[in-house]
């Protein structure tokens, strides 16, 4: 799929109330330049509902997110996302958020690089767990680039275990307490608080139900007070090449995150450069599975190759800030 005006490709399906699963599955597909005419929230694929899988696809070319997640027990497996959000700024390229029932999302084994634009883009990461979304695993997935490599908008239960961050202008993880503190009070442009929305999506789901206290058993017994506090988070196990482990804002909200086993080198510790720690991991059984899957040539790339562009000029994009043509996703 090359070239469409909003979001390439949506799944949707599944029952939140039972928590019933869809499977609807993307598998082994490309995904290129989209949100042409309408670039914001309209990312390569949106997934929506319950137990939908994109897995093994080449997502590329668009100004805001790659992949966007809302619902439930969702997997994002073994993909590569290069060239978005090229337009925006507070912007993840694999994005969900705002919710505290949205939980048990996977995001696993991807590839994210090349992302971001041009000038100040002080908020850009390659995984936006946003406004205290909780429940969510992020394991061996590469992000190189960015100014983050995961911001974690004070959720709870969120698990970011051996994942290989490189080159990020300001921190592997931005982590915060915002439940605690700006979101608890209504802004000038909302209607209603952060906190009282997500109070209020809480009451759409049974979480007293037996199915949702099976999986999600804390929902029904914590108190507004107790949900907005970013209790249960791990950062443990991950590989870091650039300037700051994790950015805590405010800074003792460090102590509220457990950090065990992460591996840390800054640009300016290692004068061999970034292959030689490269190379160094690569001799590690826990980071070379990490490191030669997602460099080594990724499947969708072999049915990449077989897209042509005409020999006629290719069609201008609407939105001068994304490409000035559409592009091969090969390139």
């Amino acid at each position: 799929m090359n070239g469409t005006a909003e979001a390439g490709i949506e799944l949707h399906g599944g029952d939140r109330q039972t928590l019933s699963p869809a499977r609807h599955k993307v598998i082994d597909s490309i995904v290129a330049n989209f949100g042409l005419e309408n670039p914001d929230y309209s990312p390569g694929i949106r997934v929506s509902g319950v137990g939908q899988e994109v897995r093994d696809s080449l997502i590329s070319g668009g100004a805001h997110s790659g992949i966007i997640v809302v619902g439930n027990n969702n997997s994002i497996i073994e993909n590569v996302i290069k060239n978005t959000a090229l337009a925006s700024n507070d912007v993840g390229v694999i994005y969900l958020g705002r919710d505290w029932t949205q939980r048990g999302n996977r995001i696993m084994g991807n590839y994210i690089h090349d992302f971001g634009g041009q000038g100040k883009r002080s908020l850009i990461t390659g995984i936006y767990l946003d406004d205290q979304i909780g429940g969510t695993l992020v394991k061996r997935n590469i992000v190189d680039g960015g100014a983050f490599g995961v911001i974690l908008g004070g959720g709870r239960s969120n698990t970011i275990d051996e994942n290989l961050f490189v080159n990020q202008s300001r921190a592997a993880l931005y982590f915060d307490s915002r439940g605690m503190n700006v979101q608890r009070e209504r802004r000038p442009w909302e209607a209603k608080s952060v906190n009282n929305q997500l109070l209020e999506k809480l009451k759409r789901v049974p979480v007293s139900s037996k199915v949702w206290k099976k999986q999600y058993p804390d929902l029904s017994q914590l108190s507004l007070g107790e949900l907005s506090r970013p209790k249960g988070n791990a950062f443990s196990a991950n590989a870091i090449f650039g300037e700051k482990a994790i950015l805590a804002v405010p800074a003792e909200t460090d102590s509220m995150i457990m950090k065990r086993e992460n591996m840390f080198a800054s640009n300016r510790d290692i004068s061999e450069g970034l292959g030689a720690w490269l190379d160094g991991l690569k001799a590690s059984s826990l980071y070379r599975p990490i490191i030669t899957g997602a460099f080594a040539e990724h499947p969708s790339i072999e049915v990449c190759k077989l897209l042509s562009i005409p020999d006629h000029p290719p069609t201008p994009v609407v939105n001068p800030n994304i490409v000035s043509s559409l592009e091969s996703p090969c390139g």
